[in-house]
């Protein structure tokens, strides 16, 4: 248990490091962490929708899947497909993803890190941009502007959690 517990300190701290950097890594390691999450759950027959820590974040990752689901359903555009449900389906393994990184012994110090080098690294990535296209065009890397600056945004204020203990 002590290895897997290693496995998912080093996947958990190298996502957010990866995932405005290198979309393909992220998914890959985002999908790694989410199977552990459901093999902890088999092994140990520990629900993520039961535990209390975790009880509310499972519910709310379900729910907001369920929701996106009804409004394609319920849709009348043309252009609304059961296709864009893929943009969300991330929520489905959300709770086993939260459960793979309760199960481990991952410090919040060393995950703000991850996280203050992961925007770090953004930041690189849209200034190299910048300068690469004149000032004109996108500045988001593998990326859709606008979901990179929403995860940008959300890495920013999540790297400033301990600021005033540092």
């Amino acid at each position: 248990m002590i290895a897997l517990d290693r496995v998912i300190t080093f996947l958990v701290l190298a996502f957010p490091v990866v995932l405005l950097s290198v979309k393909p890594l992220a998914i890959m390691i985002f999908i790694l962490i989410a199977i552990i999450g459901v093999f902890v759950s088999i092994k140990d027959r520990k629900n993520p929708f039961a535990i209390e820590s975790i009880k509310l974040f499972s519910w709310l990752t379900m729910g907001y899947f369920f929701v996106m689901s009804l409004s394609v359903l319920l849709s009348t555009e043309p252009t609304n497909s059961w296709v864009h449900l893929s943009r969300v389906s991330y929520f489905l393994l959300a709770p086993f993803v939260a459960l793979a990184i309760i199960q481990s012994n991952i410090s919040i110090e060393a995950l703000v890190k991850s996280f203050k080098l992961g925007i770090v690294i953004a930041g690189a990535i849209s200034l190299i941009g910048f300068i690469m296209a004149d000032g004109s065009g996108r500045f988001s890397g593998m990326y859709n502007p606008n979901t990179f600056g929403d995860l940008a945004v959300m890495m920013l204020f999540f790297s400033i959690l301990n600021i005033h203990n540092e």
